[in-house]
């Protein structure tokens, strides 16, 4: 697991929202029955999810294995991707209909036909090219952030057109996370200090905004009210927090204190049109409605979901799978896990954009 360091980080007043923080309310007491823990292998970790073309659940398996997952038989099959490592970290669908998916520092994309399983791969670039993160930007080509060479990528597997945009970054940044935003950009997280939050256009057009004090932006999702929201790790005083962001302005325009040392991680809009985001120190998942500002904690016991308690297992990524559930991954060998929304999983279930003041 990569550890996350705090640091001290410039903020602007401007950012700050008049109302202040607001306060999520209690979650209710036992929640486990929506959990359902599934083990991956003991010496394996997953890292992302994308709902595949076929109907099948698709994550990578750091460091050199893509994962198929049927969401109905819990059948798993792997496919072993070659290549330099350390191997396959993002991964999804693209508008060519196969699985995409993107190494470490592989310098390489990789796909996946999803009839005959057969693995192709596009070099990139740059040799050392390589993240955690690989997205359909609303232009329809994979978009990447590279956490070495401090750039954007683009490729679009429909013409074969490769381009790459310089980012504010300060090397060495850590993990950038990237998003399709709203406003048809692609946002991107800069954690390495001091931390922000990048805006990219397709055009390559760059903005960017600071974060709130002793902040570390984590998680980037397409919220259901029109902004884009993130987690914030440590926060004021050590607080995790969720943010909504402003994408014309650049400003935060609502925030939810989660909770001292939470260290909510990845993010998304679920099914149910709530954000669901893993709070790995604790060890549960969180879901905050942003149209009334509940809340609720998902446990996620520790060793296969044997132990008593949550803090040790981890939980780091998530994504709505084709089955209309919540996968997250664990960094933790060994575990996946799915969450049941309280509406129901539905598959293929929209929400509609609602904005609130």
């Amino acid at each position: 697991m990569r550890l996350r360091s705090s640091a001290i980080l410039l903020a602007t007043t401007a950012m700050l929202i008049a109302a202040g923080p607001s306060t999520a309310t209690p979650p209710p007491a036992d929640l486990d029955a929506a959990v359902t823990q599934i083990p991956v292998g003991a010496l394996r970790f997953a890292e992302r999810f994308t709902p595949g073309p076929d109907g099948a659940l698709w994550f990578t398996l750091p460091p050199s294995e893509v994962a198929r997952l049927d969401t109905t038989t819990l059948e798993m099959r792997t496919f072993p991707t070659g290549g330099l490592l350390p191997g396959p970290t993002g991964i999804t669908t693209g508008p060519d209909g196969a699985v995409w998916f993107f190494t470490l520092l592989g310098g390489y994309l990789g796909r996946i036909d999803p009839e005959t399983y057969e693995i192709t791969r596009v070099p990139l670039p740059h040799p050392l090219a390589g993240g955690h993160e690989l997205v359909v930007g609303s232009d329809g080509a994979l978009w990447y952030p590279e956490f070495v060479t401090n750039r954007a990528g683009r490729y679009d597997p429909r013409t074969g057109d490769q381009r790459e945009f310089d980012l504010p970054f300060t090397f060495p940044t850590e993990n950038p996370i990237m998003a399709a935003g709203p406003d048809g950009a692609l946002w991107i997280t800069a954690p390495a200090p001091p931390s922000r939050i990048i805006k990219l256009t397709p055009q390559g057009e760059v903005s960017e905004m600071t974060v709130p004090l002793q902040s570390i932006p984590f998680g980037l999702t397409n919220g259901p009210d029109g902004t884009i929201w993130a987690t914030l790790g440590a926060g004021d005083y050590g607080r995790g927090q969720i943010i909504s962001i402003d994408p014309t302005t650049l400003h935060i325009v609502r925030k939810f204190e989660i909770g001292f040392a939470d260290g909510p991680s990845g993010l998304t809009t679920g099914p149910d049109c709530a954000l669901w985001f893993p709070e790995i120190v604790t060890g549960k998942v969180g879901r905050l409605d942003p149209s009334t500002g509940d809340f609720t904690e998902y446990p996620i016991r520790a060793l296969g979901g044997q132990a008593p308690f949550t803090v040790g297992s981890f939980p780091a990524y998530i994504n709505t799978g084709p089955d209309g559930a919540l996968w997250i991954t664990s960094h933790l060998f060994g575990w996946i896990f799915r969450i049941t929304p309280p509406t129901g999983a539905t598959p293929g279930r929209t929400c509609p954009t609602v904005h609130h003041p």
